[in-house]
């Protein structure tokens, strides 16, 4: 499909992405994903929870497989079942070791952060893109203006089809003479549409200037 976005849409769409998850953040959601967690990133409503609780998961593993009195107490807390003094094992373990790694990942809505992006000024809807941009290979990419650029830029569509739309474009403006909006079309629409009824040039002049 040859659609692409402006370099002005790319920007804005970068430029929230510099905003939301910096470089820092971005390290730490890679750290997870490198250990081979899989985080959620287009479930707006339960995404978030679930991505917090792969990390938990990830560290409850981690603690168990230590075999040391920790990891014991553990295991014996989550066989019967008391897991809210589990919970506090793996929050303790966390703060020691994943401190800042977690807390980051944990303020970070990515599912929410994905549903921005669609809906930035509306930009893909209002652009036709029929695109989907994917987040996670965004940040795999390490480089928001980059990825876009590369994958949705002007750059991906053949010569021919933007020579095509260059020229459709400057036969439109010399019609309409550069006007825009909705109301000047319909003015143009309806002007012609007389005209080509009545043939009264006359007519056609105050459809077209009238205010």
């Amino acid at each position: 499909m040859h659609t692409y976005l402006s370099n002005d849409k790319i920007k804005t769409i970068a430029n929230y992405l510099n905003n939301a998850i910096p470089k820092k953040t971005l390290e730490y959601i890679l750290f997870w994903e490198n250990k081979g967690i899989e985080f959620n990133y287009n479930d707006f409503h339960n995404g978030h929870t679930q991505n917090i609780q792969k990390i938990w998961n990830y560290i409850s593993v981690e603690i168990l497989k230590q075999n040391n009195q920790q990891s014991k107490d553990l295991k014996r807390l989550i066989d019967g079942g008391h897991f809210f003094e589990a919970g506090e094992i793996i929050n303790k373990y966390i703060n020691v070791n994943y401190k800042q790694e977690y807390e980051t990942v944990k303020n970070t809505n990515l599912p929410d952060i994905y549903n921005k992006i669609c809906g930035i000024n509306g930009i893909l809807f209002n652009s036709h893109l029929h695109k989907s941009i994917n987040l996670n290979e965004l940040l795999q990419s390490q480089n928001y203006e980059k990825y876009l650029t590369d994958n949705f830029g002007e750059s991906t569509i053949p010569t021919e089809l933007l020579k095509e739309t260059e020229r459709i474009a400057k036969i439109i403006d010399s019609q309409y003479y550069g006007r825009r909006g909705i109301k000047e079309y319909q003015k143009y629409q309806y002007a012609i549409k007389e005209y080509m009824i009545s043939g009264d040039k006359n007519l056609l002049h105050n459809l077209l200037n009238i205010e």
